[in-house]
């Protein structure tokens, strides 16, 4: 019944690749195998693509970091660069269970051994504008794929600018201080994937996951879909 019903939905609403806009699929074959995939050599700590697979790299190992791993997709270029675009301001809401799809076939199925699934937020006027967070989208999409709660832990308490368009040490000053943890709702001592859509330097995620180990969780892992090369 649920294929009939899909099918009915196809005819109706048909599926074209977010790429390339080929009938099918919310990402073709064709545009999949263009995306800088980062392949099985990389950093286990931050996640960057490396010549070897290392536990830590050059420009982490001396760097003050709140969580224990992070992975992303790919890197933050061309096609896959041209989706997320898509993604966050074309309303390509489809998009979320795709790259939740290839993050969770793609990266080691330890990482997803956890307690809990939450995402960085998005301000009220960004969201307003949106529509939605594609943070906490994507992070909904991965934890029904690998059976593990969401939770909309972490709370923004005042507007920043944005992050995009500042250097690293200003982005760690912009988001220093501006999130809080709803306690109530963070279970003790919890295993956490912290999502967001790109990694950049990681000022944002390293913040998020300050706030949300002196909330009292034990540890926590990011997941992106893509990052840049470099930290700073």
């Amino acid at each position: 019944m649920n294929k009939v019903f899909e099918g009915l939905l196809e005819l109706v609403y048909p599926t074209y690749c977010a790429g390339c806009g080929q009938h099918g699929q919310t990402v073709c074959p064709q545009c999949l195998n263009s995306l800088p995939l980062i392949d099985s050599k990389f950093c286990l700590k931050c996640g960057k693509p490396c010549n070897y697979l290392v536990e830590e790299c050059r420009e982490c190992k001396d760097k003050k970091f709140f969580f224990s791993q992070a992975r992303s997709l790919g890197l933050y270029k061309g096609k896959l660069r041209d989706l997320i675009h898509k993604f966050k301001y074309g309303n390509s809401r489809a998009l979320a269970d795709a790259f939740a799809g290839l993050l969770v076939e793609r990266v080691e199925r330890k990482f997803f051994e956890v307690d809990l699934i939450t995402c960085v937020p998005l301000s009220g006027p960004k969201r307003d504008e949106r529509g939605f967070n594609q943070a906490q989208l994507l992070a909904e999409k991965i934890a029904q794929k690998v059976d593990v709660p969401f939770l909309d832990l972490i709370l923004q308490e005042r507007e920043t600018q944005d992050q995009s368009r500042l250097q690293a040490t200003e982005r760690r000053k912009n988001v220093k201080g501006v999130f809080s943890v709803n306690r109530d709702l963070l279970p003790k001592a919890s295993r956490i994937i912290l999502v967001d859509d790109v990694f950049t330097t990681g000022s944002t995620v390293n913040e998020c996951s300050r706030v949300l180990k002196k909330a009292g969780a034990d540890s926590i892992k990011v997941a992106t879909i893509a990052r840049s090369t470099q930290l700073a």
